[in-house]
């Protein structure tokens, strides 16, 4: 079984009790929100990575829809600071976009819509996210 595939399933294990929770994969803090309504991946980055600050239009990712997301942690909704004591600026991405939804009338919410992506989606791109940052050259200090 492959390291992704395993790393997968514990988070896909985790999921099924939790909404939100935060994960490391290579070395990157990573986080996923997954509801009825929001599917959402992020990548936590500190000081020695060229994006960290950087608004997110700025930052040359290919992720689905494009990165949505830029801020530093707050450890309300991501955590501030990493295993090291080094503080966290997180980017993401979101499945909001147009072809994302399904109509569902059994959900009560607002739209009656669900996004259309499976948590494993989820998860493959925010690896994907991971191992894009990890060929950008870190910075020197």
């Amino acid at each position: 079984m492959s390291k992704n595939l395993q790393d997968s399933i514990i988070i896909l294990m985790k999921l099924a009790n939790e909404k939100y929770f935060e994960f490391k994969y290579l070395g990157y803090d990573c986080a996923i929100l997954y509801d009825d309504i929001f599917h959402n991946g992020y990548v936590g980055i500190t000081k020695d990575h060229p994006f960290y600050g950087l608004h997110y239009d700025n930052i040359d990712i290919d992720v689905h829809g494009g990165l949505t997301f830029g801020e530093f942690g707050d450890d309300q909704h991501r955590k501030m600071l990493n295993d090291d004591g080094e503080q966290l600026y997180w980017i993401g991405f979101d499945c909001a976009h147009a072809g994302d939804f399904i109509d569902d009338p059994t959900l009560d919410t607002f739209s009656y819509r669900k996004c259309n992506k499976s948590p494993q989606y989820i998860i493959n791109e925010i690896f994907n996210m991971v191992h894009q940052l990890k060929s950008v050259i870190p910075k020197k200090e």
